[in-house]
């Protein structure tokens, strides 16, 4: 009859947010994939092309070889990941850095090891480059004690 039984989406009037730089990417992604899903977005390149019109001009040097270029297959979680990977390594430049400013001086490493914990608040998920940076920053004898002790700071 007059019915569309195309297999194409229909065009879908959809703005996502801008991808944010700062924040945790990943529920940024969740947020987009539930916009995708109540817009019946499905298709990979859709998705994929809502992603890249998101995108801020401080992420092109980064993408530009894939979205000039994009994957044949799978374009969108390509992307996802590429994005996911930029977010953690900026994140984790940005922590040591605040961490290499932190010194020891008359504080006792709990207290040090505190102010650290507080520089790099939600940033802290990597407690492993958290307990190397402390320890690096603690005299020699205290560094062979506390390597020998628990794992988890």
């Amino acid at each position: 009859m007059g019915s569309n039984s195309s297999s194409e989406e229909s065009p879908v009037s959809l703005t996502l947010p801008p991808f944010p730089r700062e924040s945790d990417p990943e529920f940024w992604f969740l947020q987009a994939e539930a916009m995708f899903e109540i817009s019946g977005i499905h298709k990979d390149k859709k998705k994929f092309n809502h992603l890249v019109a998101s995108l801020g001009a401080e992420f092109a040097e980064d993408l530009t070889d894939m979205i000039r270029n994009p994957p044949t297959e799978n374009m969108y979680d390509t992307l996802k990941k590429r994005l996911i990977s930029i977010f953690v390594k900026s994140q984790e430049k940005n922590m040591l850095a605040v961490l290499r400013d932190i010194q020891l001086g008359e504080d006792c490493p709990s207290h040090m090891l505190y102010k650290m914990k507080e520089a790099v608040g939600e940033n802290a998920k990597r407690e492993d480059v958290l307990k190397t940076m402390w320890l690096k920053k603690l005299p020699f004898h205290v560094q062979d004690i506390l390597e020998a002790g628990p794992e988890n700071l």
